[in-house]
């Protein structure tokens, strides 16, 4: 009976740290893309691939989209040194896909515009990565 207690522990130790990871706001295409740019700012790769579309991870494979990504920020560290700071420009929403221009202002003092393309499943909005 004791040795049930530490697997229950564990068991909600576990749920706790996946329902953090993926409880990023999802509710408005600008609500996802702003939790994506935070996710970044973090470095939090795990939250980066709860907010990318599942069926695009699928079929590039989650162990090279992770590859990509670290990648990335990697890139983003090092030559911009970092994220400072988000701002959502616009938002377009067309039944269940949408795009969110969002400008990026980097470390190094400059800004880039980009463009991200979602689509909403189950109520929430994922990025696409194709």
């Amino acid at each position: 009976m004791t040795f049930f207690k530490p697997l229950s522990i564990l068991s909600l130790f576990c749920c706790c740290l996946f329902f953090t990871a993926c409880g990023s706001r999802q509710d408005t295409p600008a609500a996802a893309a702003k939790s994506m740019a935070k996710a970044m700012q973090r470095g939090d790769i795990e939250a980066i691939m709860c907010l990318l579309n599942p069926a695009d991870i699928t079929q590039a494979g989650e162990e090279q989209v992770s590859r990509l990504l670290i990648a990335s920020l990697a890139d983003i560290n090092d030559g911009e040194q970092g994220i400072q700071k988000v701002e959502i420009l616009e938002e377009t929403i067309t039944a269940d896909q949408a795009t969110v221009k969002v400008r990026y202002d980097y470390g190094n003092g400059t800004q880039a515009d980009k463009v991200m393309h979602l689509v909403q499943i189950e109520g929430k909005w994922y990025l696409r990565l194709m």
